[in-house]
């Protein structure tokens, strides 16, 4: 359950800021009922594609979890050799 509190948080923050930036724009425009319309059907558009996004992480969090319960081993592996190529490329930057 703790896995869905911040993909959920994120998208709620999100639709929050976009829908509140809308409605700025709305009232400084002073915009026509046509276009009130079609800013809050983007909204809603915006929700369904966020809510879609956030189930999608979670599923590929569950895989991914799912192969570290399985292959631990490996995944140390894979985590270690990840961090020293990164280490890598960050050293090369200076």
């Amino acid at each position: 359950m703790a896995d869905k509190a911040p993909a959920e948080a994120i998208a709620e923050k999100t639709t929050r800021s976009i829908t509140d930036a809308l409605e700025y724009l709305e009232d400084k425009l002073k915009v026509s009922q046509d276009t009130r319309d079609k800013i809050n059907g983007s909204i809603d558009r915006l929700q369904v594609i966020l809510e879609e996004a956030r189930d999608e992480a979670e599923d590929k969090t569950k895989v991914v979890r799912r192969q570290i319960r399985r292959h631990p081993g490996t995944s140390v592996a894979i985590a270690a050799a990840a961090g020293v190529v990164i280490g890598l490329l960050l050293s090369r930057r200076d």
